[in-house]
């Protein structure tokens, strides 16, 4: 569980090497769920395809996510490709895209500097693609 964002900084008043720690944020998340499918299909001995999906559930309730770690729902596309170079070798491709979805809106008040009180509201969404290669030997 990830229930708060602490920062960690060397004393003055302390011994060298000793740290103080500062609660910067609490964040509330919890234990969530990831439901995923996937297939591979063998073209042939040396290339197999890979391809999958998976439906990635947010760790925070809507209360409680800020701007600071702004998590929502995503969808996971993922496809790659293995080429068997050799028995023992073999070389991996792929490449995953993803999609925040649904509403993921974020209500937050913060004071600054002990001078005036902010709030605001936004709405949290993103995307992202991942790239890989990987090569694997077998011993």
């Amino acid at each position: 569980m990830f229930d708060e964002l602490v920062a960690y900084f060397l004393s003055d008043t302390k011994p060298i090497g000793e740290l103080n720690s500062d609660l910067v944020k609490e964040e509330h998340f919890k234990d969530n769920w990831l439901f995923a499918l996937g297939c591979t299909y063998q073209m042939s001995h040396d290339w197999s395809l890979r391809a999958g999906m998976a439906l990635d559930k947010t760790e925070v309730d809507d209360e409680y996510r800020t701007a600071t770690i702004p998590e929502s729902d995503r969808l996971w596309f993922s496809a790659g490709t293995e080429y068997q170079i050799t028995l023992k070798l073999a070389v991996d491709f792929a490449a995953t895209y993803i999609k925040a979805i649904g509403n993921a809106p974020i209500t937050e008040e913060m004071t600054l500097l002990d001078l005036a009180q902010i709030n605001y509201q936004a709405e949290a969404s993103g995307q992202v693609w991942l790239v890989g290669m990987q090569l694997s030997y077998t011993l």
